[in-house]
Parts: C-alpha cells; sequence; structure tokens
C-alpha cells in the first residue's frame, strides 16, 4: 500500500455495486484511514491490548460527561468505532461465543439528525417494560450484560480470551485493508448483508442479528429477534437508508462494508457453508 498516496487524497473511493448491479462507490475520509492505517501498521499483541484496555478506561469519564476535551472525546469515538469493525469480524467468525446473547461491548448509537454517526462502548441499561424506566441489566440470558459491565463481568482469564480474538481480527483486517485500498473487492453491500443475516439465523448467531440491527434501527431492543430479520428482508427500505446516508460513509457504510469483506473472506478461506 503506497501511504504516501493516502496522504495526497481527501477521500478514498470504494467501489461498490447498486441495487441494479451497476458500478456505484462511497467515499471515506484520509483521516480515518490514516488513523485506521497507523494501529495496522503500529499495534502489535502488547501494544493492541494496551489500546483496548485504555478505551474501557474511558468509559466512565465518557458516561459521566467528564470528557470535555475535543480532541479527547473524539479519540474516543475513532476509539470505539474501531473496536466495532473487529467485534463484528470476531463476531461473525463464531470466535465470540463468550458473549451468549449479548451484543458486545460496543454498540452503535441512535441517529442524530436522521444520521448513524457514532458507535460508543455500550451503558448495558434497558427500558424496564413494567416500570417504563431505565435500569440496568441484570446478566441473565434474556437480559445479558453488555459494554463495560460486560467485559468487567468475566474474571480475568476470561477478559484474556476476548482481547485475544479482537487481536486476531487485528491481523485479519490488515490484508482486508489492502485489498480494500486497492479496490480488490466489489459487491452489493445491502445484498450481502442479507445473506450475513440468513447465514447468522441459520447458524443461531441471534446476537450478530441484534448487533447489525442497530445500524438500520434506532429501538432494536424493543423488536423480537423475528422483527429484526424482518428488518433486513426489507431491500427497499436498506437501500433507501444507504442511499439517504442515514448509514454514514465514516461509520455505518464502513462497518458494513468491512464486514461483508470479512464474511467473503471467511467463506472462501474456511469453505464455510452459507446455507
Amino acid at each position: 500500500m503506497n501511504k504516501s498516496k493516502i496522504n495526497r487524497m481527501n477521500k478514498l473511493r470504494i467501489n461498490i455495486l447498486d441495487s441494479h448491479n451497476n458500478q456505484s462507490f462511497f467515499e471515506v475520509d484520509f483521516k480515518l484511514l490514516n488513523y485506521i492505517n497507523a494501529l495496522l501498521e503500529n499495534l502489535n499483541t502488547q501494544k493492541f491490548s494496551g489500546y483496548f484496555r485504555k478505551t474501557l478506561s474511558m468509559y466512565p469519564k465518557f458516561r459521566s460527561k467528564s470528557i470535555t476535551n475535543n480532541l479527547e472525546l473524539n479519540n474516543y469515538y475513532k476509539r470505539c468505532n474501531f473496536l466495532s469493525i473487529l467485534q463484528s469480524m470476531g463476531m461473525i467468525s463464531g470466535c465470540l461465543q463468550l458473549y451468549g446473547n449479548s451484543i458486545g461491548l460496543i454498540k452503535i448509537g441512535p441517529s442524530k439528525n436522521y444520521r448513524k454517526n457514532s458507535c460508543i462502548i455500550d451503558d448495558s441499561t434497558i427500558l424496564d417494560l413494567e416500570t417504563n424506566l431505565i435500569r440496568d441489566s441484570i446478566g441473565d440470558d434474556l437480559e445479558p450484560h453488555r459494554g463495560h459491565r460486560l467485559f468487567y463481568n468475566y474474571p480475568y482469564d476470561k477478559q484474556l480470551d476476548i482481547i485475544t480474538v479482537f487481536d486476531f481480527m487485528l491481523g485479519q483486517l490488515i490484508d482486508i485493508y489492502v485489498k480494500i485500498m486497492n479496490n480488490k473487492y466489489l459487491f452489493d453491500p445491502i445484498n450481502m448483508l442479507q445473506r450475513i443475516i440468513i447465514f447468522c439465523k441459520n447458524k443461531g448467531y441471534f446476537n450478530v442479528i441484534s448487533y447489525l440491527s442497530w445500524e438500520i434501527h434506532d429501538s432494536p431492543h424493543l423488536l423480537s429477534i423475528d422483527e429484526k430479520i424482518e428488518l433486513f428482508n426489507e431491500s427497499e427500505n436498506l437501500y433507501y437508508l444507504w442511499n439517504s446516508d442515514f448509514i454514514t460513509n465514516n461509520q455505518g457504510k464502513l462497518r458494513i462494508y468491512i464486514m461483508c469483506c470479512y464474511f467473503i473472506e471467511l467463506l472462501e478461506r474456511d469453505n464455510i457453508r452459507e446455507f
């Protein structure tokens, strides 16, 4: 990959296929690409463990709104976005079954101004349907912990297992990233996303479906798993959300695109049957 070439670009044009199988594209900001590129080049296993734990340690400050410096706040968002990419890869590969029914550490935030433009460490709170009050999850199969609470609810050896999976996915992402930078992939991301949902349904990876439903809905926690799956059957609405920029370039589009690329690699490398 030619790093100087990246630095001269304002944006990277990522080629895709549209709903009519014609070539289209979306653009990703070069600042984000340089950030990801720097992490891929510099994070060895020891450094990644520090990066991971540092991100988790920022959560209490973020939740209490103690992060007032814009640089630190932007750093937190970028860290969460990067970990969300690795998490989605780990979940779809079946390597994060330790999560159980939980969507994991990172959640995509509700939209602001009809744009999904951030993800954060999950606060593990739920809406109690009986009292109509927000409260912490109780940590069982029906109300699994998420985010900061989930991670630190595990003993230290299980925490290391999670970090190891994320670190392994970092290595997997390096090869995918190089191919992305050289436009080696060409597919319809909505069609591929729908294939991923069918794959996860057949595998019983329902937490992946719940996680991905946050990309296209603001309140999927109020839906049953069948209703979440149905969200991805509505092709016309999915294309609308993609093209209307509800699924934003530097956030949802990039996350979905990378997950799709990893899914392609997963099928080819491990000769996995989709159906």
